[in-house]
């Protein structure tokens, strides 16, 4: 059996658009030296550019530069479909985010799923790893956890570590876990026995911790 994989239309325009804008010499090879020199940490404004062509243009320009994008935008619903822009334009969703604001009305209950994915985001920005973060100005009026605090918090655990029964609970709760019967979120963690479930907040399953006095003896996924 042969299979042979040809290259899509909507593949072959993305492509066609990135190589018309990073063509040598163009007013957008222009524009991303100004953004080199410039270096980490400047800010730019989009504008004399129709609303459908920003997405296009960050999509390049991080093809170009790499590392960390911000991108600022007016509402929720711009940020949703700058997001989804960006995904097409970029071709995979892991190298974009979108930040939602949180409901702050007293009595509202935060979904797990944004939760786990805002704590996803601030470690891949806290790691450094390149991406296009889209956030609304209401996401961005919200307070954010200090990077040096965020990354204070933040620990591994590995068979044969020792951080201690008792030591580690307290841990999860100063951090801010939830300790259940049975975890079924992320930011979970569950007790029984000489084994913690823990839900890590970053994390696409639970994960089922042994312990043999302080020490970890076997850490294994679960459904």
């Amino acid at each position: 059996m042969t299979v042979t994989a040809t290259r899509t239309a909507t593949s072959g325009l993305r492509d066609l658009l990135f190589e018309r804008l990073e063509a040598p010499g163009g007013s957008f090879a222009t524009l991303l030296d100004r953004v080199r020199a410039a270096g980490p940490g400047a800010a730019y404004a989009l504008h004399e550019t129709v609303a459908a062509a920003r997405p296009a243009l960050v999509a390049a320009m991080h093809r170009a530069l790499g590392g960390q994008i911000l991108v600022v935008v007016p509402t929720p619903d711009v940020a949703e479909r700058t997001f989804a822009d960006l995904t097409y334009y970029l071709g995979d969703a892991r190298g974009v985010a979108l930040v939602r604001p949180r409901e702050d009305n007293v009595g509202a209950i935060e979904s797990p799923s944004e939760r786990s994915a805002r704590m996803t985001l601030l470690a891949d920005l806290v790691a450094g790893k390149p991406l296009v973060a889209v956030a609304p100005v209401a996401a961005l009026r919200q307070y954010v956890v200090p990077p040096a605090i965020f990354e204070a918090a933040t620990f591994a655990l590995r068979i044969g570590d020792e951080p201690g029964w008792e030591a580690l609970q307290e841990r999860l709760y100063r951090i801010g876990y939830r300790r259940t019967d049975v975890v079924a979120a992320a930011g979970e963690f569950a007790v029984r026995g000489g084994i913690i479930d823990l839900y890590a907040a970053t994390a696409d399953a639970p994960a089922r911790i042994e312990f043999f006095g302080d020490e970890i003896e076997t850490i294994r996924k679960f459904d």
